[in-house]
């Protein structure tokens, strides 16, 4: 191989190499601030490290856990009694991620069930 056909393939392995990283790039979403994130069921799931049927049977129903934000929807009108058509917030439940850590960070040291018998 001459110095032009290996500066030529050079070039080409860049120019692959470039175009993975553009598409890696344009695949990715933009990470938001956590301070501005939503979670859903299943991202609350991961971050405590239960399964989403949990965190929707066990935890998000606890009386202190941050309340659930419900976004309009079109699909989410029905009608009154006399016909009318209302909206209502049916969409699916999201969280403020700051309020969840929040959350999980008030529960730190506290002890959980019954204290152990001493005698």
């Amino acid at each position: 191989m001459n110095n032009s056909e290996q500066s030529n393939t050079g070039f080409e392995n860049n120019h692959l190499l470039e175009r993975l990283a553009q598409s890696l790039a344009d695949r990715l979403a933009p990470t938001l601030p956590v301070s501005i994130q939503l979670w859903n069921a299943k991202t609350i799931a991961v971050y405590l490290q239960r399964s989403p049927a949990v965190v929707l049977e066990r935890i998000v129903t606890l009386p202190d856990f941050p309340a659930p934000i419900r976004l309009p929807s079109t699909r989410a009108k029905s009608r009154n009694e006399i016909g009318q058509s209302i909206d209502r917030a049916t969409g699916q439940p999201l969280w403020k991620a700051i309020e969840v850590i929040a959350w999980v960070d008030s529960h730190r040291g506290k002890r959980v069930g019954r204290p152990h018998n001493v005698n």
